[in-house]
């Protein structure tokens, strides 16, 4: 099959399979969605009707906030679609001749000429990678605000 193919050259020259990224990112989206509509149900509602109540008014909240955690959820489903077919489109594709070099280790000689220690360097990535995380949960929470407000 024709997208095999490119999958696969996707896969070889990113270092990994852009399914697979979407399908993590759009689960992990799914989950921060249910754990705040779960919230609510369960930390919100004492603090919105007062502790006293909120035994009785739970289920009362319940349908309410469900029907409303379906409607964000419709249409974050839609929005995130969309962002699935831009990066597949846009940003997770390899033009078209490209080749991933297949020695790896050239790209390791020069940064060991650089003087960098490979403790530097893990030490590096490590921060670099707790950023990244950062920035995407920061991203992911952003985007639910925006939908949700939008």
């Amino acid at each position: 099959m024709e997208g095999d193919g490119e999958t696969s050259a996707a896969e070889a020259a990113l270092g990994l399979s852009p399914q697979t990224f979407i399908n993590e990112v759009l689960n992990f989206v799914d989950d921060v969605c249910f754990q705040a509509f779960e919230y609510c149900l369960q930390e919100g509602a004492p603090t919105a009707v007062g502790a006293a109540t909120a035994t009785n008014k739970a289920e009362e909240l319940k349908p309410g906030v469900n029907e409303i955690h379906h409607l964000v959820k419709d249409v974050l489903d839609k929005r995130m679609n969309n962002w699935e077919m831009y990066c597949l489109r846009k940003c997770l594709t390899v033009p078209e001749g490209f080749v991933a070099p297949e020695d790896d280790n050239s790209s390791a000689m020069v940064l060991h000429k650089d003087g960098n220690s490979d403790s530097e360097l893990d030490a590096e990535l490590n921060s670099l990678r707790k950023k990244l995380a950062d920035v995407s949960t920061l991203l992911v929470k952003n985007l639910l605000v925006n939908i949700i407000y939008t």
